[in-house]
Formats: C-alpha cells, sequence, structure tokens
C-alpha cells in the first residue's frame, strides 16, 4: 500500500533546540519524516520546551501529529540539594511526554520549577514535584544516563528495580516504559539485558527507541564538532565529551524493526505510546491584557518622545520610545501592577552566523588563528548570509577549498553547522504581559540577575496571542 503508515514513531528526538548537542533542524526532521510516512513523531529535548510552539506548528503543517515531550533531569535527592561535586551526580535523565492538555501544563509547570528552583549545572526537578505533576504525562526511563540504566551499569540490581518500580507507581501501570536502543554501544548491551529482566520482574513494558542528534549517520562527524564547541574542547583533546558510535541519527522504520526483530513489542509499543498523546494547542487565540500606557505614567526624564499604543482588531502589541532607565522603571512599573507571575522577559535564540561557524569549527579542528581568520575575511560582510551565498559569491573561498584539504574540511564543517541555535539569551527589546499566571500557559525560566524569562520567543508568543511591551528604541 504506497500510502501505509509506517509502524514504528520515534519517540526520543533531540533537535537544535537541545543547544549544541543536536544537528537536527525541525524542516529535515519533518521531511524525513514524510519519507519514513511516521503518523506522528516527538520532540524531546534536554530540560526545555524551547522549540515546542514552532515544532507543533510546523508537524500540523507537514500532516504529522506532533508529540510535545522533554528528557528532563531528575536530581537524585532535592531538587533544592546543590552540594554535588561534578555534574553526572547531580542528576538522572527522564523523557517524559505529553498526553493531553492537562500533561502539557504539568511539563510547563515542571521545567519552570526546574529552572527557577533546581538548576544546579542543568534544570532540575525531582521526584516530590514529579509526583505533584505526572498526571497527563508518559514516562520513559531514557538512555544510560536514566536512574534505572545507571543502576544497572554499577551493577546494582536490586537499586535499578527500586527505581523502575517507584516510576511504575508514580506515574501508573500504563504510563511508564523501559527504554532500549541498538546503537552499538557495549554499556547499551548490558543496560538493554537487564531492563529485559526488570520488564518481566515488574511487568513493565519496553520501548525502542534510537535517541537522535543527527539525521544521517554520516552527520556523527559533525555532531562530534558542534559537542567540542559546546564543551571549548578540540577535535585533539582526549578527555573530551565523545560518542563511541555514529547510530544516533533518525533511523528509517525498517531500519528499527530489523534491529528489534527479536522484541518487536518493543516497536509495537511506540505506536501504543503515540496513540495516547493527542494534545491540541490553541494557537492564535488573542490573550488580551487591556495594558494601557497612561499619560505621566512614566516620568518625563525617561521618555524620548511620547509613549504610543499600535493597536490592531485587539490589543496585541504596544510599542513605546524611552530609555533604558525608562524600561527599568516601566518594568518595574507593570510587575508591581500585574504580579509577579504575569509579567515576564522574552528568551532569544542566536543562531551560529557563518563567520562564527568558521571560527568555531577552525577552534574545534585545532587549526592556527591565522588560517582561520584569513577564511573568515573571504566571507562578504552581509547581515546574516548564508556559507552557501557566501561560497557562491566569494571565488576566493572556493580556491582555498581546492588548494588545501584541512580548508574544505573546515568549510564543509562550517557549512553543516551554518544557521544552528548556539545559545539563548534574555532579549532586550520587550516583555510579555499576561491576564493570567504565565506558568500555566508558558515554560519559564531564570535569567541573569534572577529575572524571569519565558521559554517561548516572542514569535512563539505573538503566534499564542500574548499581549508583548515591545522596547524598539532604547537611547543608553
Amino acid at each position: 500500500m504506497a500510502n501505509a503508515k509506517a509502524d514504528f514513531v520515534h519517540l526520543h528526538v533531540h533537535t537544535e533546540y537541545s543547544l549544541l548537542d543536536s544537528t537536527l533542524r525541525l524542516g529535515d526532521l519533518f521531511k524525513k519524516a514524510k519519507e519514513y510516512q511516521m503518523p506522528s513523531i516527538a520532540m524531546t529535548d534536554y530540560g526545555n520546551l524551547f522549540g515546542a510552539i514552532q515544532f507543533y506548528k510546523q508537524a500540523q503543517k507537514a500532516g504529522i501529529k506532533p508529540i510535545i515531550g522533554c528528557e528532563l533531569y531528575v536530581a537524585p535527592k532535592s531538587r533544592f540539594d546543590k552540594s554535588f561535586a561534578g555534574i553526572e551526580e547531580s542528576s538522572h535523565n527522564l523523557v517524559v511526554l505529553v498526553k493531553n492538555l492537562q500533561g502539557y501544563k504539568n511539563l510547563l509547570k515542571l521545567l519552570s520549577i526546574g529552572y527557577i528552583e533546581g538548576f544546579y549545572y542543568r534544570p532540575r526537578v525531582d521526584k516530590e514535584i514529579l509526583q505533584y505533576h505526572h498526571e497527563g504525562l508518559i514516562a520513559i526511563s531514557a538512555c544510560l544516563h536514566g536512574e534505572v540504566s545507571s543502576y544497572i551499569l554499577k551493577g546494582d540490581h536490586s537499586a535499578a528495580v527500586k527505581a523502575a518500580r517507584a516510576y511504575k507507581k508514580m506515574f501508573g501501570t500504563e504510563n511508564f516504559y523501559l527504554e532500549i536502543m541498538e546503537n552499538g554501544l557495549p554499556e547499551q548491551w548490558v543496560v538493554n539485558e537487564g531492563m529485559m529482566e526488570i520488564s518481566r520482574l515488574l511487568s513493565i513494558p519496553v520501548v525502542a527507541t534510537n535517541d537522535c542528534h543527527y539525521l544521517h549517520a554520516d552527520d556523527a562527524k559533525v555532531h562530534e564538532v558542534l559537542q567540542c564547541i559546546q564543551t571549548g574542547k578540540t577535535l585533539n583533546d582526549n578527555n573530551r565529551l565523545r560518542s563511541k558510535t555514529n547510530q544516533f541519527y533518525l533511523r528509517s522504520p525498517s531500519e528499527m524493526k530489523r534491529l528489534f526483530s527479536h522484541c518487536p513489542e518493543a516497536i509495537a509499543n511506540t505506536v501504543l505510546i503515540a496513540d495516547q498523546c493527542n494534545l491540541s494547542l490553541e494557537l492564535d487565540c488573542p490573550r488580551p491584557c487591556q495594558f494601557q500606557l497612561k499619560e505621566g505614567c512614566i516620568p518625563d526624564e525617561y521618555l524620548v518622545k511620547n509613549a504610543n499604543e499600535r493597536v490592531n482588531g485587539v490589543q496585541s502589541t504596544i510599542d513605546t520610545d524611552f530609555s533604558q532607565k525608562g524600561s527599568d522603571y516601566i518594568i518595574r512599573h507593570i510587575t508591581e501592577k500585574y504580579g509577579r507571575n504575569r509579567v515576564a522577559k522574552i528568551i532569544t535564540f542566536r543562531k551560529m552566523r557563518a563567520k562564527s561557524a568558521i571560527r568555531h569549527v577552525g577552534h574545534a579542528m585545532h587549526l592556527p588563528y591565522e588560517d582561520v581568520n584569513a577564511i573568515t575575511k573571504m566571507v562578504p560582510t552581509i547581515q546574516n548570509i548564508s556559507l552557501e551565498d557566501a561560497f557562491n559569491m566569494e571565488p576566493r573561498l572556493r580556491k582555498a577549498a581546492k588548494k588545501s584539504e584541512k580548508i574544505q574540511k573546515l568549510l564543509s564543517l562550517s557549512w553543516a553547522l551554518n544557521g544552528l541555535i548556539m545559545h539563548s539569551s534574555t532579549s532586550t527589546v520587550g516583555m510579555v504581559i499576561s491576564d493570567k499566571p504565565l506558568v500555566d500557559m508558558v515554560p519559564l525560566c531564570s535569567g541573569s540577575g534572577g529575572d524571569i524569562v519565558t521559554q517561548y520567543s516572542i514569535t512563539d508568543l505573538q503566534n499564542m496571542g500574548f499581549s508583548i511591551l515591545k522596547f524598539p528604541h532604547i537611547t543608553r
């Protein structure tokens, strides 16, 4: 049947919003998912929902059911305990998938709490808060860094069983699965065997995933460079973070079925889980806050010119024109008026542009600064120019690539990373105002200085109908 839907669904997928740990762009993800005829696919980025709205909208446009989820970091004890010596000891991983609106709202709260209360190296929740906010979520035991997996690798069978039993009790018999993979890692074989044993002992079903971080197996080399950029290491560094396999790619359903032919129920359970995940979000729904900049509310010394509103049917955007001190003043004014839980600054994402991609890749390759700088200067100084366009416009780049194998590799890797999200920061051009507590509708995180910041960008918030107070012109 030409139009038959695939009988496997990827439920553990990291996109570029798993900052500097995935090369999967949403456009490529959905193009490949359509090619594989997948009825649905999940997004499970590390500790955040940064890309959830874009993922949701693009999935719907592609005719694929979106499954919003996250790979949570769970503190071994209390989320407030920050006495651990290193990053690996401070948390275990746990994948959660949203079944319905209740699950989505619970995930918003979990991720907000993870940043605002539990952040230590990473945004962490704990089992206490999971117990309060587990309804509407399906949990999967995660990768080698999951709690059950970690105990299996340590040879502590009783602790692994205890952890699995606790998650089953918390999420419910039908909402907790043990994750198995076939990625070529010897440690994974040990974990798979332990998971199957616990599955039989506790009647917990297993599910097959591939913990996707890139599109094709060949992209593992690019991902390796990306991890060097993330950690500030070079490819020559023996102590750098590295993967011993190139198998964390978006495998086809036929590949997954072949790999798990010995355990077909692990494949069937991906569809069973996907069928339970049916979140429907109301986007483009105006949420006016009835905010007005009344005459005299801002001291004259802060104004560059008179404040004004721009109303488009419903009030969604308020443009103002005042100094930096004026913006600080109005933020305090609005926060006091509407409450700290209804006002937040807005996240923004910086992408790896052509020149920065060359510089970062050059450092990861441990190339001489002079050589990298010479190549960077060849890129035309045009805002947001892509490396593809730069290559077409500048013959010296093509000549340099032909002349040196190292430069060819530098440009090839930079081309592959060009345009990926590098990091997040707090936008200086606006803030969001809500008529209800924001955490009920938007995941939050903490910015510098203790500011509360949305995990959704200004575009996503506007698509959701929120009122945005914009500061387009700040005089310093």
